[in-house]
């Protein structure tokens, strides 16, 4: 019962920016404060679909300055609390100095932005070491926006770099004052003369889920951008008309533990089994406890991240108990 955007910000959720400028000043290298011009699109045809029981769809078909064509989904489902948008646009080449964003203009008081960095969660408000970049973010999997009511889950698997409070304007702050929740998917640019094309031009996707939750909780979060990043893919099968299907709910891994992610499950790079990688997400040591499901585990070995084995772990009625700092990751080679 609470409005999650902030309606008093000066964009709307979703709404793509096209910012031109910046040549010769200090968002490239040095120099002057930049002169940005920002366009949004300002006309659009929106048609809505109905999808049965799973529920609707809005498509929005627009333009704006170097990008002709614009199409937005956004779904709101009927059962599962996340809204997914999924934005196709053709962009226009060009060696000019640029950069185009989607604003997420989250409404929060007193806002703390957490993220997903490889095997850790970041505060931004409280953990970045000085002189590290606080104009841009690099982010793994999510962004969790909380505030004193409640908390949103921003995931993408396209978009790595987002901006917090403001779009990148070349200020290279030292400090960030984190006053609103509002988040910016910094999905193009051409400022700096390394790593970066010259010029960005042709056809793109980029796809964003949201949902929310009373308060703060870094691995619903951490769950939740791993999902968005990995959704279940269908494969067409022959059946087996002699099979069985178990009568209770199952799946080839299962870990025990809710703060520890199963981050992959692979063939080993030499002899047979299995190796999974564990994550502990909350930052709390555990013992994490998984089971196989379609065959009893009759060896398990610790092993490090080359799959080199380390140290025997303990079975017990067909699970396998695998120590885990926290934060930590865990390597472990089933046969």
């Amino acid at each position: 019962a609470r409005e999650l955007v902030d309606a008093k910000a000066p964009f709307r959720l979703n709404q793509y920016l096209y910012v031109a400028g910046g040549n010769g000043t200090r968002i490239v290298e040095s120099g002057p404060e930049p002169k940005l011009t920002i366009s949004s699109p300002e006309k659009a045809t929106l048609r809505r679909r109905q999808l049965g029981s799973l529920g609707e769809m809005m498509v929005v078909e627009t333009s704006a300055a170097m990008t002709p064509k614009l199409t937005s989904t956004i779904i709101v489902w009927n059962d599962v609390k996340r809204i997914d948008i999924t934005n196709h646009l053709s962009k226009t080449l060009t060696y000019e100095k640029e950069a185009a964003y989607f604003a997420f203009p989250l409404a929060a008081d007193k806002p703390n932005f957490r993220y997903e960095v490889p095997a850790g969660i970041v505060t931004a408000n409280t953990d970045m070491l000085p002189g590290a970049c606080l104009d841009w973010f690099t982010v793994q999997h999510f962004v969790e926006v909380a505030g004193d009511k409640g908390a949103v889950t921003w995931a993408s698997p396209d978009a790595p770099l987002v901006c917090f409070q403001d779009i990148n304007r070349g200020k290279w702050q030292t400090k960030l004052d984190f006053t609103n929740g509002h988040l910016y998917a910094y999905v193009m640019n051409n400022y700096w003369f390394t790593n970066y094309q010259a010029g960005q031009g042709g056809d793109f996707v980029f796809r964003f889920a949201l949902t929310s939750r009373p308060q703060a909780d870094g691995v619903a979060s951490a769950q939740f951008g791993w999902d968005v990043s990995n959704p279940l893919v269908a494969v067409a099968s022959d059946g087996n008309p002699t099979g069985t299907l178990p009568t209770e709910p199952t799946s080839l891994v299962s870990v025990a533990e809710p703060n520890v992610m199963l981050v992959g499950a692979k063939r080993p790079d030499s002899g047979a089994g299995l190796i999974l990688r564990l994550w502990e997400i909350s930052g709390q040591p555990t013992t994490v406890h998984v089971r196989l499901s379609q065959s009893a585990a009759q060896k398990a070995m610790a092993c490090n991240l080359v799959e080199e084995p380390q140290e025997p772990l303990e079975i017990r009625d067909g699970t396998i108990a695998v120590p885990l700092r926290g934060r930590g990751l865990a390597t472990v080679r089933v046969e």
